[in-house]
């Protein structure tokens, strides 16, 4: 599993076939949060998804982006995930849920990543809030718990803007940019648009 990030840290996020946009690490934050299900659910059966509006990340004026990292965990029952739409996730996995014809989702277990080993990785931004439903294939009544654990990243694009922030020349941001583009420097790439595969 790749780490949690940290300042320094330098992540090129890529919407749909634009060129990526670079970004480095200012600052971070732990985000440690815990959500139980309103509602039990019965066996066999598959409850009603339900936003965690808690993990919205705040907005920001340019050049600053806030972007959570989030891994979750649950102690018990198959959890399906998906943000704003069935393709616009961060989410590695995908599969249908079993009692719909629904697009295909992100989904985890209590043994693929417990409630106190969160494994499932997913990122936020601005004005996206996961939502996640259950499906209880045990042979009694659940009302699973799921753990939230990672880091609310502060982040700056590599662009003139940000020349303040970072604290470093004009022409270095230049060079950073260029050597993420070209792969010549260790980062991480995000696509915004969900992983299809």
């Amino acid at each position: 599993m790749k780490p949690i990030f940290q300042e320094g840290d330098i992540v090129a996020i890529l919407d749909a076939n634009d060129e990526p946009k670079t970004y480095m690490v200012q600052r971070t934050e732990d985000l440690i949060y815990d959500y139980t299900f309103e509602t039990a659910v019965t066996t066999g059966a598959m409850g009603q998804a339900e936003q965690v509006e808690n993990l919205e990340p705040k907005q920001t004026t340019e050049p600053a982006r806030i972007l959570y990292q989030v891994r979750v965990g649950v102690d018990v029952g198959v959890i399906y995930t998906e943000l704003l739409a069935g393709s616009i996730r961060r989410t590695p996995y995908k599969q249908r849920r079993p009692t719909t014809a629904s697009p295909y989702v992100g989904y985890f277990d209590e043994r693929t990543s417990p409630f106190h080993d969160p494994r499932f990785e997913l990122y936020l931004r601005y004005n996206e809030r996961p939502a996640f439903q259950v499906y209880n294939p045990w042979g009694f009544s659940i009302t699973p718990k799921m753990s939230f654990r990672g880091k609310k990243l502060l982040m700056y694009e590599l662009s003139k803007d940000s020349v303040p922030f970072l604290h470093v020349s004009k022409q270095r941001l230049e060079d950073l940019k260029q050597a993420v583009l070209e792969n010549r420097i260790p980062h991480r790439r995000i696509t915004a648009y969900g992983i299809d595969e």
